[in-house]
């Protein structure tokens, strides 16, 4: 549901935040975080199998109905490990 896609987005953010990435506090299940190079960091997460999209200078993340808290959790421990 909508409500679960928006807690999993503020923890996505939450995570993102303590490894050093600067990202936007999430209003819905859209979240933005500004790198230096969106081409390489959008090449490093896909090299951990990370999916996102640019958007406007910043890599743009979404949560929906198939990530689940656990897939959030999964996608911290990989940044985490790269």
């Amino acid at each position: 549901d909508l409500a679960a896609d928006h807690e999993n987005a503020a923890a996505l953010a939450g995570g993102l935040a303590e490894l050093g990435w600067q990202v936007t506090t999430p209003a819905t299940n859209i979240l933005l975080a500004a790198v230096p190079d969106v081409g390489v960091a959008l090449g490093q997460l896909a090299d951990v199998g990370v999916l996102a999209t640019g958007m406007a200078g910043q890599v743009r993340f979404v949560t929906h109905r198939d990530v689940s808290a656990a897939d959030i959790t999964e996608v911290l421990r990989r940044l985490k490990s790269a």
